[in-house]
């Protein structure tokens, strides 16, 4: 294991944030009203990307979200890019973040409904200083699980093989550059099932979630960022803590269900400096290929979808 000894970051060294928003007025505020509260937020600059609408019913909150968004402060300097057209998340994200990466070599990465720490940023920085240099660590977590994880285990983060965080995340250039986001190999994939049953290791739905992906039965950029960490044999990693929450899971978004599994306590640490572990914990990978595996089965995934119909037709009365 290694500490990072650091000192001050420099503002002119902070990554930029990009934050993606849609058609949740409430939900984009909250974010960014707990962005701004960050220690590193006026030193930071922020790129939103606003999605267009889907269909005449979003129009309106679409309008709304553009029109609260135009009024952000609390950071250094602040960007704004809408689409005339509605990309969907995974496009708009890959498009988005390509754009900011490019130039400044690094990034990390909100949507519209995840609550971060007032450290958060802090966490973010100094850990893509910090794992830039240690080889297989391909991005980093804001998020995480609520996995049991022992007392006296003495660093801030883990490292998780494979399944990486879509839920406040950061990473590099020269990962992100190399992504194959149109999986020229899957096929192979696809024939070899000791390499899928090796993809589930980390949650028993990713293998499932890629096939939907080629299927276009659904669109996602994460499963296939996901992917390439698998095939580089590369690691996420993970906070102790929390520094980010997701307030979106109350059928209100795109690809979101009602679910409390996944609901953790926002960190209070507000550190400023860190302790990054560099090597895996066998007990704490196997708590968290538990949690996935219980949370994500085909079992709770339905009751999920049962939740969200009676959301649906409760509203709708």
């Amino acid at each position: 294991m290694k500490i990072l000894e650091s000192g001050k970051l420099m503002s002119n060294n902070l990554a930029p944030i990009a934050l993606f928003v849609y058609n949740r007025p409430e939900h984009t505020r909250s974010t960014v009203e707990a962005l701004s509260r960050n220690m590193l937020a006026d030193e930071s600059e922020l790129f939103v990307f606003s999605d267009g609408a889907k269909n005449n019913g979003d129009e309106k909150n679409v309008a709304e979200v553009r029109k609260y968004i135009q009024g952000i402060k609390g950071f250094r300097k602040f960007y704004i890019t809408n689409s005339e057209k509605n990309l969907g998340l995974a496009n708009s994200i890959i498009s988005g973040v390509t754009s900011v990466i490019n130039k400044y070599g690094k990034i990390i990465v909100l949507e519209d409904d995840l609550i971060s720490s007032r450290d958060c940023l802090t966490y973010f920085n100094q850990a893509l200083s910090f794992y830039k240099s240690i080889d297989k660590v391909y991005s980093v977590a804001g998020y995480s699980p609520p996995v049991k994880i022992r007392q006296d285990y003495g660093y801030d983060t883990y490292l998780i093989p494979t399944r990486s965080a879509s839920w406040g995340w950061a990473t590099w250039k020269e990962v992100w550059d190399k992504v194959d986001w149109e999986m020229r190999d899957y096929k192979t994939f696809n024939n070899y099932i000791y390499a899928q049953k090796k993809f589930n290791y980390m949650g028993n739905d990713m293998t499932g979630m890629l096939r939907a992906q080629m299927q276009g039965k659904i669109n996602s950029w994460s499963i296939r960022f996901d992917y390439h960490h698998f095939k580089n044999e590369a690691f996420c990693a993970y906070p102790v803590q929390s520094r980010i929450m997701n307030i979106g899971m109350d059928a209100t978004g795109t690809h979101s269900a009602i679910t409390n599994y996944f609901n953790v306590s926002l960190s209070e640490e507000n550190k400023t400096e860190y302790k990054f572990g560099v090597e895996q914990d066998p007990e704490i990978m196997e708590e968290s290929r538990k949690f996935y595996n219980r949370n994500l089965s085909l079992t709770n995934k339905i009751k999920a979808k049962v939740k969200i119909i009676k959301h649906s037709m409760t509203k709708g009365q």
